[in-house]
């Protein structure tokens, strides 16, 4: 969802010019396409839905959220409004309203589109209010399918232009059900961004027409849409929600199932064609790390244009440029090759992203001094610990911590990083044992030439992060503050305050004591400090005001040594 910067929830606001000009376009553009098509049927209830949606979506957003019923900010929501939801509710009367008079005039297959619609907008509905499980959406867009198949909707075969029809059989009625499914869901994952999801219903709707799949209800749906984008476009004041996204998800997986039986696969494709490969690059991207499918992140494609164009309405060009791009790809072009270079463009989209992402965060750090570069680094690491289902991307986070801060090594529970360039600067490495509520990790840095004050922050910074990744570990391990059943990370050090020594802790390998240096089972002691019990001290790191010295480590000497220029507790 859209970016916003306020913490209050959305109410009335005076007319917004952008959103209202973009709206006035599409409109003027969409009503003179119809009716140069001679569609002036079409047209009047492209309108009529219209007037509908924008008459309506002020009266529902003003009553829910008098009753609470707001999308908040926090977790993977990049909005940072308490936000109205149940937008859908004004897509979803006007569309129904004009299945109902198609049903009324002899149109079956719009009485099953509404009954449909129904279930799915009934199910979202009661999401957005008190919370569904995601079987039991999957169990609402089953029933919706069902009614799609009762109405008389057919799927005999899988067809694409030039390469021939794979029939069906007895998996027909499986196969619709499973379309449904997917590209009701799908639909729903692209509701990301302020007026993305409105915007590609337009695109679907647009080739519904051209292809004279339900004509009439794709253009009640597209004016209703176009009614909600005058209250969802950046920066937007309601949201669709699960009951406005699914649905319309349904309706266009509903048109998809009326295309041409001569190539039904690019077809169908190209009205969900950004939504389809978004989720597609999600459950690989998802596979690839080991997560659930149905765990939300913030990588979608959508997030990423935003993060690389810095602007919501840029990120929403762009996004609908490319579903345009592969609409009018399989209009025009025959089905195999059609779908051989909508692959290839999802191919490229998803290399430059990795690669501008990469760049752009090279570019960041390059360009920042070295304090915002090292919290630029920890907002990154953060933000993928946060996230984080598993020691393997704990572990991944910690690496690229290790990496762009250029640090030595680092030693956390199990893992043992080096640096990426561990030669001459391993020797003038200073070591810092961090106290984790279950256990200490390591860390070694070597001295920059930004000085003391530089160090202190790369020495804060770091330690923050590595107690966020022990938090994480715990959390997922099942492991509470003061638990001692999961022992200290690295052997040699103390146990933490507060928490009983754990015995017959074997030594950590790779940890070797370096020549000359006192010796300490498991780890060394940092060159040129004293020696002292348990772990040598290392100097410039003081105890913080009112809190006595951690004696088990010897590390904070507050007689000896100034006081850090931050304590994290």
């Amino acid at each position: 969802m859209g970016n916003r910067t306020t913490q209050t929830t959305q109410g009335d606001r005076p007319p917004r010019r952008a959103p209202d000009l973009a709206v006035a376009v599409l409109g003027v553009a969409g009503v003179g396409a119809l009716l140069a098509a001679h569609l002036a049927v079409e047209a009047a209830l492209f309108v009529a839905a219209f007037a509908v949606a924008v008459g309506l979506v002020p009266v529902v957003r003003r009553a829910v959220a008098r009753r609470g019923v707001v999308g908040l900010p926090g977790g993977r929501a990049i909005h940072l409004d308490a936000t109205p939801l149940l937008g859908g509710l004004g897509l979803f009367v006007p569309v129904v309203v004009v299945a109902i008079l198609l049903a009324v005039g002899g149109d079956h297959k719009a009485l099953g589109i509404a009954a449909g619609a129904t279930a799915v907008f009934a199910c979202g509905a009661f999401d957005d209010v008190w919370g569904v499980r995601p079987r039991a959406k999957v169990l609402c867009q089953l029933v919706a399918g069902g009614c799609l198949v009762v109405a008389g909707f057919r799927l005999p075969a899988l067809s694409v232009a030039g390469l021939g029809a794979l029939p069906l059989g007895s998996l027909e009625i499986p196969a619709i059900l499973l379309w449904v499914v997917v590209a009701s869901n799908a639909f729903n994952l692209s509701d990301g961004l302020d007026g993305l999801a409105g915007l590609l219903a337009l695109v679907g709707c647009a080739g519904a027409v051209a292809l004279g799949a339900q004509p009439l209800l794709a253009v009640a749906l597209a004016g209703a849409c176009l009614g909600f984008l005058r209250h969802n476009l950046p920066r937007a004041t309601i949201f669709l929600g699960d009951s406005g996204s699914l649905v319309v998800g349904f309706l266009l997986a509903a048109f998809a199932l009326e295309v041409p039986a001569s190539s039904t696969l690019p077809l169908a494709y190209g009205l969900l064609a950004y939504s389809l490969g978004d989720m597609a690059l999600a459950v690989f991207r998802r596979s690839l790390r080991g997560k659930p499918l149905f765990a939300g992140d913030r990588s979608h494609v959508h997030h990423k244009l935003a993060e690389l164009f810095d602007t919501t309405w840029s990120a929403l060009a762009a996004a609908v440029a490319f579903a345009v791009v592969h609409l009018v790809l399989v209009l025009t072009v025959p089905g195999v090759l059609a779908l051989t270079i909508v692959t290839m463009l999802w191919a490229a989209l998803a290399a430059v992203l990795m690669i501008a992402g990469r760049v752009r965060l090279v570019s960041l750090l390059a360009s920042r001094g070295p304090f915002r570069r090292i919290h630029l680094v920890k907002r990154y690491v953060s933000g993928r610990l946060r996230y984080a289902d598993g020691l393997a991307e704990i572990e991944f986070s910690l690496r690229r911590l290790v990496e762009d801060l250029g640090l030595a090594h680092l030693a956390f529970d199990a893992l043992r990083i080096e640096g990426i360039s561990p030669g001459p600067a391993v020797a003038a490495t200073v070591e810092v044992a961090v106290p984790l509520r279950t256990g200490r990790a390591l860390f070694g840095y070597a001295p920059t030439e930004g000085g003391r004050v530089v160090d202190d922050e790369l020495h804060t910074v770091v330690c923050a992060v590595l107690r966020e990744a022990d938090d994480r570990w715990s959390s997922l391990a099942g492991v509470r503050p003061g638990d001692t059943t999961r022992g200290p990370f690295l052997p040699g050090l103390a146990s933490p305050p507060g928490l009983a020594p754990l015995p017959d802790l074997a030594p950590l390998p790779g940890l070797a004591s370096p020549p000359g240096l006192a010796s300490l089972p498991g780890l060394a002691s940092p060159p040129g400090l004293a020696s002292l019990p348990g772990l040598a001290s290392l100097p410039g790191l003081a105890s913080p005001p009112g809190r006595p010295s951690v004696a088990p480590l010897g590390v904070f000497d507050r007689s000896s040594a100034p006081p850090p220029r931050r304590w994290l507790p």
